[in-house]
C-alpha cells in the first residue's frame, strides 16, 4: 500500500545519506514500534494482574515473560 507523508527537507536528506530505500527504513521502523507498543499492552497486563494479587509464583511470571520474550513479540 502506498501512503504519503511530510517530512522536513533536512530529515529527509539525512535519510538519503544513510539508507537506500526510505519506505523500507520507514517500515522497519513501524514494525520496531507496532512490538514496542504490543510489548507496552502486555506489561500493562501484566502489572493489572500483579494488582490481582492471584498469588502466582515470581518462578511461573518469569517462565512467561521468558517464553514472550522468545516468540519475538
Amino acid at each position: 500500500m502506498k501512503i504519503s507523508v511530510s517530512i522536513s527537507d533536512d530529515l529527509i536528506a539525512y535519510v538519503d545519506q544513510h539508507v537506500e530505500n526510505r519506505s523500507q527504513l520507514i517500515e522497519s521502523l513501524l514494525h520496531r514500534w507496532r512490538k514496542q507498543q504490543e510489548r507496552q499492552v502486555l506489561i500493562e497486563a501484566a502489572l493489572a494482574l500483579d494488582e490481582l494479587d492471584d498469588d502466582w509464583s515470581e518462578e511461573w511470571e518469569q517462565a512467561e515473560i521468558t517464553d514472550w520474550e522468545a516468540s519475538g513479540l
